[in-house]
């Protein structure tokens, strides 16, 4: 190989990595920026996001916890004495 054919080479290459490292830099950047965020993705929340569903909210004390287990627990219990009654039929 001649050396300028070398030199081209690796020329491409240099281009090609710079192109790899900092395409997705850029993108972070200008797609991470607040400004973006608040100028194309707040408008949408509401269209994405409905406040007339209630959303789930995981419980923030330890008595909203143990409460929340056990409604849970009760539900199952319900369903299990539910199924084992009809497969009693």
């Amino acid at each position: 190989m001649s050396a300028a054919v070398q030199a081209r080479a690796s020329r491409l290459e240099l281009f090609k990595f710079s192109l790899y490292v900092f395409t997705p830099m850029a993108a972070f950047l200008f797609f991470g920026a607040p400004e973006f965020y608040e100028e194309h993705v707040t408008p949408l929340v509401s269209h994405f996001r409905r406040d007339e569903i209630k959303q789930v909210a995981p419980p923030q004390t330890t008595t909203e916890l143990k409460a929340e287990l056990a409604r849970l627990r009760d539900e199952r219990l319900s369903k299990k004495a539910e199924r084992e009654g009809s497969a009693r039929v």
